[in-house]
């Protein structure tokens, strides 16, 4: 976070543990004059354990900047810039998983060239990509993108007319559609319990599978896309 003349705020986290299916790493962090360092200890790193751990205390330290921009009532985003390895220069860090590139057939042009046409895709769209800093709430928002792209492909207020269509259009059956719809429940409910990382992966994945394929079927002026080019999933 970088230091702002009129917002300055401290805090300090004991070393905490994580303990999951995917890793298992030790994690403290100090905040001063509102820059925030945090250092953690895992026996391995890699890219992907780096990526994952980046996730977690991104999430957790920012719970912190929430409870004090709370109780101030101000504005507060937690901004990581770097990390440090041991015996490594600082490195950049950011969030996300660059395999959901390779999800995505239409290219960023045409994305950007299908916005400034229809502005409604901004919502879905940013709903989905807001997952990539924010992972644990990628079962709500996932679904939310999901349905957002069902009420751009049809105006009925019928619900079970928006899916069908949806689901018809762009070659996806209600199973495919239903690992997130029926994930997104608790969280929507406000359940606060522990998340899967793989299931947070698969509805990434699902979400990101169904945006590119609205996308390629807005492209088409809509319509139905071809099950030779996108099978059936």
């Amino acid at each position: 976070m970088f230091p702002h003349p009129a917002v300055q705020i401290s805090a300090t986290g004991a070393p905490t543990e994580w303990n999951d299916a995917n890793l298992r790493f030790t994690y403290a962090f100090r905040i001063e004059k509102s820059i925030v360092t945090i250092t953690c200890q895992v026996e391995q790193i890699t890219d992907v354990s780096l990526n994952y751990i980046h996730q977690i205390v991104a999430v957790r330290v920012r719970g912190v900047i929430d409870a004090i921009a709370f109780s101030r009532g101000t504005g507060l985003r937690l901004l990581i810039d770097y990390c440090r390895l041991p015996d490594q220069k600082p490195r950049p860090l950011r969030s996300g998983d660059p395999a959901l590139a390779t999800l995505c057939s239409i290219t960023e042009l045409e994305v950007i060239r299908l916005i400034e046409k229809e502005g409604r895709i901004l919502k879905p769209l940013n709903d989905l990509t807001e997952t990539l800093s924010d992972p644990l709430d990628s079962f709500v928002n996932c679904q939310r993108a999901i349905e957002g792209i069902g009420r751009l492909m049809s105006d009925s207020e019928e619900r079970k007319v928006r899916w069908e269509y949806l689901r018809n259009s762009l070659n996806l059956t209600r199973t495919y559609l239903d690992f997130v719809s029926e994930r997104s429940v608790p969280d929507r409910h406000g359940a606060t319990g522990p998340v899967s990382m793989r299931d947070v992966g698969e509805a990434q994945v699902r979400g990101w599978t169904t945006m590119n394929r609205f996308l390629e079927f807005r492209k088409r002026n809509s319509v139905r896309l071809s099950l030779s080019e996108f099978p059936l999933l």
